[in-house]
């Protein structure tokens, strides 16, 4: 769970970090850069755990991140035994797995976990089927059973030439592709362990620990586990360094880019009492408000459990394995449209998943709610000869809005309107479109967002924007406009208003807690900085009330605009990485974006901060782009999105694959 700076328990951590200070609270792992060897540290499982520097690294060089010592976690020397265990939850099994953890009383909240380390691995050439690995996990009382996900929150896999991968960790980073024969030598009880491609150098990880939102100190064990998956034999080893547990994270640039998902282009399937050719692929994506759940739709066997290789979907906590959502009962051929996280809600980040799934060829799109604490599926429509798509959900889980041409729910036939579930039974829901002052029933409405409200739940979820060409009583001419609804009070605001061929579309509130601040795309020229007709990001900012009413716009007007792009390409989708936790009403300019590139004739993903084009960031450049999202994890924010493109050289194939990045 993320901290509330605002609650009272995160002030009084808030202050004991900043009294603490870096080096200060570094001092609750007492011996985390190792120099006084494995003091205040217990080594469990098969033991294979040893402090040692650069000397023992043969022929090396590899130094110390701090210091002249470092912890070292070997799988090896060759079979060093212990029993099969089940680590990432993949179906194939991890020897050898040694551990190094550490009990402490953690003073303040927020806290963060934050270490340099690196894996080298002998599996680096290896087919898919050897994929070492490592976790790192934080708990209180005894160990999690494997396999797990809860508390663990970094992990990784074994390197590759080829960019595959068995296990549902990511792929680590490589010193080289050629077999370089490094071995560890002088230090047992992991004299020998053979590293063929060498270690890689430092990387530094800082990762959020889960505390509830009670009064400090908080007793923890933070462990650290490597093993062998799927033999014994060849070694890997995890080096670790300048262990702290501190209030925030600190300047040190982490890596940007991470390729989450590993899948080949082509898998055999059983279909028909025969073998079918399905190619792997991911289409989809979500991420939660805090930027550590994900989810993601792939008919990959991405945990072992999907192998006629459906099209499912897939959650990711934190940086540990994927976990297919296992109560969605999907069919060979069923399509999945739609998926969007609530906030934190009981302490759990994005506790509820909302689906848009046509379980089989001959189903209709229907709408579902997924509570992964319980691993309960809600069914929120069931209907016949429709679909219904697009879903949002609101912070707490209970509003979920989509949009629908059932008939059976009240739509006029051969139109789409925006509907709301606000809890109940199967198909009660509401159409919004119809509330007085109704339109004529013949007209559309999609793709609706939901506000977040932080601390109320009665606002959270009140208001629905969305894009329609229905006619409240100002859009006669039936363009796409932007609409605003208030569920409680029926009032709504048409936010656009204009005539063709100006286009506006992909309307989103961020979580500001009254749901005053819209953002859309559109070509026209609502800030009067548009003059060329190109698709810019604009926002509407309600300053007076609740409903959005008045006429007057402006700086101190009831409402204002402002353009937050300015750019000759062709934007085409944005997120805005919204806060989990606001504070106030004050609209946020930061946000991701992806456009179409005139000059390459590539597609851009970015990240932008300002009102400026000047303080965007290009985060990729590639041929296509899926499913851009964004969110906050504490304070910095992180982009997702599915490219086919080779980022970082973990994708020769080319194959549609998850990629995740942190705007350090």
């Amino acid at each position: 769970m993320k901290a509330r700076i605002g609650t009272r328990w995160g002030n009084a951590a808030l202050v004991a970090g900043c009294l603490a200070g870096g080096a200060a609270s570094a001092q609750i792992i007492p011996n985390g850069s190792f120099e006084s060897g494995l003091t205040g540290w217990t080594v469990g499982g098969t033991g294979r755990v040893a402090v040692i520097t650069s000397a023992n690294v043969t022929p090396g060089p590899f130094a110390a991140a701090d210091g002249t010592r470092f912890a070292i976690l070997s799988t090896g020397p060759g079979n060093a035994g212990g029993g099969a265990l089940l680590i990432d939850g993949n179906a194939t099994n991890d020897f050898d797995a040694a551990t190094l953890s550490v009990t402490v009383s953690i003073p303040f909240r927020p806290a963060v976990l934050s270490f340099e380390w690196s894996f080298g691995s002998s599996e680096q050439d290896q087919d898919g089927t050897y994929d070492d690995l490592f976790d790192v996990t934080i708990f209180q009382g005894a160990p999690p059973s494997d396999p797990f996900t809860a508390g663990r929150v970094f992990s990784g896999s074994s390197p590759r030439n080829s960019g595959s991968s068995i296990s549902n960790f990511p792929n680590t980073h490589i010193l080289t592709t050629s077999v370089v024969n490094w071995s560890i030598t002088g230090a047992p009880p992991v004299s020998g362990t053979q590293l063929r491609f060498g270690i890689p150098g430092w990387r530094h990880a800082c990762v959020p620990i889960p505390l509830p939102d009670t009064a400090p100190p908080f007793t923890r064990t933070i462990r650290f586990r490597v093993a062998d998956q799927g033999d014994p034999e060849y070694d890997s080893a995890l080096v670790l360094d300048r262990v702290e547990i501190r209030a925030a994270c600190d300047a040190t640039p982490l890596s940007r880019v991470t390729q989450i998902t590993h899948t080949s282009a082509q898998q055999v399937s059983l279909q028909g009492g025969g073998f079918v050719w399905r190619g792997d692929a991911q289409t989809r994506a979500a991420i939660d408000p805090t930027g550590t759940v994900r989810a993601v739709v792939s008919n990959a066997n991405l945990d072992g459990t999907n192998p006629n290789f459906v099209q499912q979907v897939f959650v990711r906590v934190g940086l540990g394995g994927w976990s297919r959502v296992t109560v969605l009962p999907m069919a060979l051929d069923g399509q999945i449209q739609g998926l969007a996280f609530s906030g934190t809600v009981g302490g759990t980040p994005g506790r509820y998943l909302a689906i848009a799934a046509q379980v089989s060829p001959s189903d209709n799109t229907e709408i579902y709610r997924w509570d992964r604490v319980n691993n309960i599926l809600t069914t929120i429509t069931a209907t016949s000869g429709c679909h219904n798509r697009n879903p949002a959900i609101n912070r707490g889980g209970d509003v979920i809005a989509f949009d629908s041409d059932c008939t059976s729910l009240g739509v006029s036939a051969g139109h789409r309107h925006v509907l709301v579930w606000a809890g109940g039974g199967t198909n009660a829901v509401s159409n919004i479109i119809t509330v007085a002052p109704g339109p004529s029933a013949a007209c559309t409405a999609r793709n609706p967002w939901l506000n977040h409200h932080a601390d109320d739940g009665e606002r959270d979820g009140r208001y629905v924007v969305y894009e329609a060409n229905c006619n409240h009583g100002d859009n006669a001419d039936g363009n796409f406009e932007i609409f605003r609804f208030n569920r409680d009070t029926g009032s709504r605001r048409q936010i656009t208003t204009s005539t063709a061929p100006v286009t506006n579309f992909s309307p989103q509130i961020d979580r500001d807690n009254n749901g005053r601040n819209v953002y859309f795309l559109s070509n026209g020229n609502y800030a009067g900085a548009n003059p060329t007709g190109a698709v810019q990001l604009f926002r509407f900012q309600c300053n007076n009330n609740a409903d959005c009413t008045g006429s007057a716009g402006g700086v101190g007007g009831f409402f204002q605009w402002t353009q937050l792009t300015a750019t000759a390409h062709l934007l085409y989708g944005f997120r805005v990485p919204f806060d989990p936790n606001p504070a106030s009403n004050t609209p946020v300019t930061r946000f991701a974006f992806e456009r179409f590139d005139l000059a390459s004739g590539l597609t851009q993903v970015g990240y932008q901060a300002g009102t400026s084009s000047a303080a965007e960031q290009i985060l990729a450049l590639q041929n296509g782009v899926l499913g851009l999202a964004a969110g906050l994890d504490v304070s910095v924010p992180v982009v997702q999105f599915i490219t086919a493109g080779d980022l970082i050289n973990q994708n020769s194939d080319l194959n549609a694959e998850l990629y995740s990045v942190r705007v350090e």
